[in-house]
């Protein structure tokens, strides 16, 4: 393990309920807390990549809540914190309010957050590219992780880089941010170097919490009244369902990404579960 990462919180993002993993993934033991790839859960695998870092905020549906503490504690962790959400609202509630908690606490806090539903076959690359993508975040960049492909595949979003802003370690501006695409699309995207969005993202707490408020004023008004050590229903239900790419990343430009190749796979489906073991 690397010290570097002693520096990192991690953020992880377990509120997804895994519907096209049924039967398999339920509403009451969703994705995150199976055994997919592993003897370990998602969740736990998740946590682990991150041997060194600091103790991991949580962020799951309330139900879940009892799941989440006692899997990490299987692994020997303790979090940080648990913000348990009356209902899913995806990703851009779930991450600004991690953002309201470290900005209040911490400002200076290096966040990484981690969807805890995806695979890395190669750790040791995982934490070196996170190594190097500390002074960016340190300086003020939201740095994003593009996967590079190694097959044509639809079921992903994709980035494009600017080529010509790459520095000495390789991370680049994003260019543009593009959908899941049709096969041919895909195949374009692919032959021109476009990479694998895999929805992992590092900054300082006090940047992300800016950018809410510049770029999703909407989302930030709402969290502003909301304690994200007891969420009030009543507020949180005004939050609107959408991810942080829509919301957020796609509204703000000078965006950071780390082009990685770390054997990574969103386990989103069957066939995706198939390739993975």
């Amino acid at each position: 393990m690397l010290p570097d990462l002693e520096q990192i919180r991690p953020v992880l993002l377990c509120g997804g309920v895994g519907s096209r993993l049924a039967p398999l993934s339920t509403p009451e033991k969703p994705k995150p807390f199976l055994h997919l790839i592993s003897e370990r859960s998602m969740l736990q695998e998740t946590a682990m990549r991150l041997g060194m870092a600091k103790p991991p905020a949580v962020l799951c549906h309330k139900r879940h809540a009892c799941l989440v503490f006692e899997e990490l504690s299987n692994v020997s962790l303790s979090p940080d914190i648990i913000i348990k959400e009356p209902e899913s609202k995806n990703t851009a509630p779930a991450i600004a309010l991690a953002a309201k908690y470290y900005f209040e606490r911490n400002p200076e806090e290096i966040l990484l957050f981690l969807p805890c539903d995806h695979a890395v076959s190669d750790l040791h690359s995982f934490q070196k590219s996170l190594v190097s993508a500390i002074p960016q975040a340190e300086t003020g960049n939201i740095v994003l992780f593009g996967e590079k492909p190694t097959s044509v595949d639809t079921g992903y979003g994709y980035i494009s880089v600017d080529h010509q802003d790459a520095g000495e370690k390789q991370i680049m501006n994003v260019s543009k941010f593009h959908e899941k695409p049709d096969f041919d699309t895909a195949r374009k995207y692919v032959k021109k170097g476009y990479l694998w969005n895999t929805g992992i993202i590092m900054v300082k707490a006090d940047v992300l919490a800016k950018a809410y408020e510049e770029f999703a004023s909407d989302i930030w008004w709402i969290i502003s009244k909301i304690s994200p050590e007891n969420i009030e229903q009543k507020f949180f239900s005004e939050l609107a369902n959408i991810s942080v790419d829509y919301a957020l990343l796609e509204r703000i430009r000078n965006i950071k990404v780390c082009p990685v190749s770390i054997g990574w796979n969103d386990v989103g489906t069957f066939e995706r579960l198939r390739k993975n073991n």
